[in-house]
């Protein structure tokens, strides 16, 4: 019986914490939110791309996402625009230098 109890709380909890966040967000800026977004792209495809050997696949697909979202808002990104643009170009950077790497490593290879 204290299961059922404890098992309700916490949806209750769960529920009202739910809310909580769901306000927040209504509240921000949605600019602000897509950023975020955004830099979780740039994580993504940093993860991948110091990953041992990189996974130039995935990085790939996360850095392509990541320009697409910047190429489609650009002329409503305000305040985030040049921090995004300037993530973009070195997470393409870092990707053309890996590659390369990988490329030069393969062929020292053969």
């Amino acid at each position: 019986m204290q299961d059922n109890f404890d098992e309700e709380n916490n949806e209750a909890i769960n529920e009202e914490e739910m809310d909580r966040i769901r306000d927040e967000i209504r509240s921000s800026d949605p600019e602000l939110i897509i950023a975020n977004h955004c830099y979780g792209l740039f994580e993504l495809a940093a993860i991948h791309l110091t990953s041992n050997p990189p996974n130039l696949y995935a990085s790939a697909m996360a850095i392509d996402a990541l320009g697409a979202v910047i190429s489609a808002l650009d002329d409503r990104l305000t305040t985030t625009k040049n921090d995004l643009s300037d993530a973009l170009a070195q997470i393409r950077l870092a990707f053309v230098q890996l590659s390369s790497i990988g490329s030069t490593k393969a062929e020292d290879e053969d």
